[in-house]
């Protein structure tokens, strides 16, 4: 396969199993499907030597080498490698990238992988999310079962129905729908942190950062024990119900207070930054 020439291969695999891919640059989509073979279209660029496509058993490899002299990089420029992969639903996915994007939907056996400079978009992925990425945005939207997703640079979202899920940044943004959640830890740095939604019955849900900003948009009643803890000039605002913070005299304003039936657990904790309660309008 020649550098600049149209792709379109296809393997026959067991529908189950696992896929690698391995794409230096460019995009990626990866969509599942009900079909025991994999098919791969698309275009590689004018670095790439070529596409290295196989099968093992029960795993599958999807690669793209490049030219040793060529610039490893420039992953959104008109000449980055572009492939569209079409899998059966039930493989699981085990992806990298350096300045690669990926975006992947219909996969139920779970998602795997990383991205140094690149964009990941998971959609309607069941079992288990493990993705990261250095300097991208990272959206999860309509998927299941567990989640950890962190972006050193770049936002972070998800919403779906989840029984774990971890959402961590240092400087981007994150936001989370919390309805369908059982268990949430979020982390961040410098970045601004939002949930929104209903906290499930016996949920638990913990929000941290160092000079980021907490806020919590609560939808109808929220049942849950809280305790919110600002420090070293932060401030505590509660728009949810009478009770207010205790201010000591380090500057650290504290918390604690029970809403609604406190069948839930609700903590929040900012370093510099405010945490925020509100109810949604």
């Amino acid at each position: 396969m020649q550098a600049g020439e149209q792709i379109e291969r296809t393997i026959k695999v067991p529908s189950t199993g696992h896929l690698y891919i391995d794409i230096d640059r460019g995009s990626v989509v990866v969509q599942g499907w009900d079909k025991s073979e994999i098919l791969v279209i698309g275009k590689l660029d004018s670095d790439s030597q070529k596409l290295l496509f196989k099968n093992k058993g029960e795993k599958t490899l999807i690669k793209i080498k490049i030219n040793e002299t060529s610039y490893r990089g420039n992953a959104h420029s008109s000449d980055g490698n572009q492939l569209k992969v079409f899998v059966p639903q039930n493989i699981q996915i085990h992806f990298k990238g350096l300045d690669t994007d990926f975006n992947i939907a219909g996969i139920v056996a779970g998602v795997e992988g990383k991205t140094i400079n690149g964009e990941l978009l998971i959609n309607n992925v069941h079992i288990s999310i493990k993705v990261s990425s250095i300097s991208g945005d990272i959206k999860v939207t309509e998927s299941y079962g567990i989640a950890s997703v962190e972006s050193i640079q770049g936002d972070a979202s998800i919403i779906g129905k989840f029984e774990d899920v971890t959402l961590r940044s240092v400087t981007g943004d994150i936001w989370a729908d919390i309805t369908k959640i059982d268990n949430l830890s979020t982390n961040n740095v410098a970045g601004n942190t939002k949930l929104v939604g209903n906290l499930k019955k016996d949920a638990q849900v913990k929000m941290t950062s160092v000079k980021g900003d907490l806020h919590y948009e609560a939808s109808g009643i929220l049942n849950a024990e809280c305790e919110v803890a600002s420090q070293f000039g932060g401030e505590i605002v509660n728009n949810l119900t009478t009770d207010l913070p205790n201010t000591s005299h380090m500057q650290q304003q504290q918390l604690n207070f029970v809403s609604g039936d406190g069948s839930g657990t609700l903590v929040m904790k900012t370093i510099n930054g405010k945490a925020i309660i509100n109810r949604a309008q």
